[in-house]
């Protein structure tokens, strides 16, 4: 019974997690100002599995406002969400339940993965339309090995940023959790012999 409790509460929290990162997908393509903002939210919604340890809701929240947002706005629309914000999340949540305290390793692979992203953007988009995309600052160009430098020293203090964030929410969510007797077990490095550090959903 408490493990089907703990799995209801999973799914129901990443239902909420991917309709308030499609609310941000959305607004991104139909508010004409504070595109950058609305992006930082869908993420910050995809962090609310992870205040309770649920990788696999992260990701399956990820995939259905991506999905749900391509067919609410356009594929085009979701390419910074897809490759730069929302993949952050479950970065995030990767490092979470694998790497908790291996920061030396995740950190390199998420500024990687953030280039790629950045890379695959400015390909569809052009260097200054991704400026404009993202901040809202028409006219602006420069280099893109510029951006990208610029960019990947923001996004290591956004990383820091979301991480605190992160504990925030499941330091919000802990007394609801605690009083339900839903509290999940500290994420650890998963091993074979292992069972009781487990994702949410493998409950």
């Amino acid at each position: 019974m408490k493990k089907r409790r703990r799995l209801t509460f999973a799914i129901a929290l990443s239902g909420v997690s991917a309709a308030l990162a499609l609310v941000g997908l959305v607004l991104s393509y139909y508010v004409p100002v504070g595109h950058l903002g609305w992006l930082v939210l869908t993420e910050i919604a995809l962090l609310l599995p992870l205040g309770i340890h649920s990788t696999y809701g992260c990701v399956m929240a990820f995939l259905a406002a991506g999905a749900l947002g391509i067919a609410a706005t356009s594929p085009l629309a979701v390419v910074p969400y897809a490759f730069i914000f929302g993949l952050h999340a479950v970065l995030t949540g990767l490092e979470q339940r694998y790497l908790p305290k291996a920061w030396y390793i995740a950190l390199p692979v998420k500024v990687g993965v953030f280039n790629l992203g950045l890379w695959g953007t400015v390909s569809l988009y052009g260097v200054g339309e991704t400026i404009t995309l993202l901040l809202d600052r028409l006219g602006w160009d420069m280099p893109y090995w510029v951006l990208a430098l610029v960019g990947s020293v923001l996004w290591i203090a956004y990383d820091l940023l979301l991480k605190l964030v992160r504990d925030w929410v499941y330091r919000r969510l802990k007394p609801v959790l605690v009083k339900h007797d839903l509290e999940p077990p500290e994420p650890q490095p998963k091993q074979e012999d292992n069972k009781d550090e487990e994702d949410f959903f493998d409950e």
